[in-house]
C-alpha cells in the first residue's frame, strides 16, 4: 500500500503548493506509510529541501494504493488511473472548475473512486463545500517552521518586502504611486524573487513592512512568514488569508481595490507603521497556531481516513507516466484565457 502524490509541475520554479506534496508525502513516511512523491523529468526542488521519496519512472499502480491529486488536473484527475482510489488536495479553491469542461459534472460528485478531499484554510473549505456538497472535505491546517521563521528583534531598518512574483502590475501600480507622492522617501524597497526558503526568510527577518498582492489565493502562506517573521503586512489577504489578518499587525485592503490599498499604505508608511511589541505578539499568535505538529496531525488524519475508505473500494490497476503527471499548460492556459476575455469582454462566442 503506497500513497503516491503527483506532482503537476515541470520546472524548477515555485509554483502553488508544490512543496507541501512533498511536506505531506514526508509526514506520511514519517509515520510509517509507504508514500512517494511522482514527478516529471524537467521537475526540480530548487526552492526548497525535502526527504520526500521522489520517483520518475512509469509506475504501476493497484488495489490498496492511493493517489493525492492537486486541483489543477480537473477533469483528468479520475482518469489518470482509472479506478484506482484518489483524493483531491485543494489548496486553490479558486481553481476547482478551472479545469473542468461540465461543471454539473464534476469529479469530486462524478467519481465513485474519490475517498477525500483536503484543503487548507476556513473559507477553502466552506466555498468547497458549498461547491461541492458531499465531498466530505477536510481542513488542514498548514504550519510554519518555528526555526526558519522566528521573530527577529529589533531594531529594523525602514525596509519593504514584497513578492516580485505575485500580481507584479498591481505591485508596480501601488510603488510608483507611493513614490509620485514621496511616500516611500526615506524607506527601501525589495523585491523577493523566487529563490529559496531560506532566502525568503532572511528578506522577511531585516523588513518592517512586507505588502501582500496575493490573488484568490488559498490560503497565502507567504503572509503567514512574514508576520511569523514580524513584519506589519499590509495589502490583499488573497480571500483565502482572511483568518490571519485578525491581527493587529496585520492591515488588509479590499480585493482588487488599488486605491485603497495606495491610501492605507500611504497613511501608515508616513508614521510608526513597526512597533516590536505589537510585531512580537502577532509573531508568538501565528507560531502558536499554525504548528508543524497541528499540520502533520491534520495529515496523518485526513489520511488515515482516506486509506480506510479505499480499502472498501476493489480497486484497480493502471500504470501512471511521469510525462502525463505534469500539467504543462496551466500558466499557458492562464495567459490564453485572460487573453480571451480582452479581446472578448462582453463574453460572445465567435463562429
Amino acid at each position: 500500500m503506497t500513497v503516491y502524490f503527483l506532482n503537476p509541475s515541470n520546472s524548477a520554479v515555485a509554483f502553488g503548493g508544490v512543496q507541501k506534496l512533498y511536506d505531506w508525502a514526508a509526514v506520511l513516511d514519517g509515520a510509517g506509510i509507504d508514500a512517494a512523491v511522482v514527478e516529471s523529468r524537467n521537475f526540480s526542488p530548487g526552492w526548497f529541501q525535502t526527504t520526500a521519496r521522489r520517483v520518475r519512472d512509469p509506475l504501476s499502480v493497484g488495489p490498496g494504493d492511493l493517489l493525492a491529486v492537486s486541483e489543477v488536473y480537473g477533469d483528468r484527475a479520475p482518469l489518470l488511473a482509472p479506478g484506482v482510489p484518489w483524493v483531491s488536495l485543494n489548496q486553490n479553491p479558486f481553481d476547482t472548475f478551472r479545469w473542468v469542461g461540465d461543471w454539473r459534472a464534476h469529479p469530486y460528485t462524478a467519481s465513485e473512486s474519490l475517498v477525500g478531499a483536503a484543503t487548507v484554510s476556513e473559507y477553502s473549505q466552506r466555498l468547497l463545500e458549498q461547491l461541492c456538497p458531499g465531498a466530505g472535505v477536510a481542513r488542514i491546517t498548514l504550519g510554519v517552521d518555528p526555526e526558519l521563521f522566528a521573530f527577529v528583534p529589533g531594531p529594523r531598518p525602514r525596509r519593504i518586502v514584497y513578492l516580485a512574483r505575485k500580481r507584479q502590475e498591481q505591485a508596480k501600480y501601488v510603488l510608483a504611486s507611493l513614490a509620485a507622492s514621496g511616500a516611500l522617501d526615506g524607506w527601501e524597497v525589495e523585491a523577493v524573487g523566487a529563490s529559496s526558503h531560506t532566502a525568503v526568510a532572511q528578506a522577511m527577518g531585516r523588513a518592517q513592512v512586507f505588502l501582500s498582492f496575493g490573488w484568490r489565493e488559498g490560503f497565502g502562506l507567504p503572509v503567514l512568514e512574514a508576520m511569523a517573521r514580524g513584519c506589519t503586512v499590509i495589502g490583499f489577504s488573497g480571500v483565502g488569508g482572511r483568518e490571519l489578518f485578525k491581527h493587529e499587525n496585520a492591515i488588509s485592503v479590499p480585493e482588487d481595490d488599488l486605491v485603497e490599498f495606495i491610501s492605507v499604505a500611504r497613511s501608515r508608511l508616513g508614521g510608526d507603521v513597526w512597533d516590536e511589541g505589537t510585531a512580537l505578539a502577532t509573531s508568538q499568535a501565528v507560531l502558536g497556531e499554525y504548528q508543524p505538529g497541528v499540520e502533520r496531525a491534520g495529515v496523518l488524519s485526513f489520511f488515515g481516513e482516506a486509506l480506510r475508505r479505499a480499502e472498501q473500494l476493489p480497486g484497480a490497476e493502471a500504470v501512471i507516466k511521469p510525462a502525463d503527471v505534469a500539467v504543462p499548460q496551466v500558466r499557458s492556459l492562464r495567459h490564453l484565457r485572460k487573453l480571451m476575455r480582452m479581446l472578448n469582454p462582453s463574453g460572445l462566442k465567435h463562429h
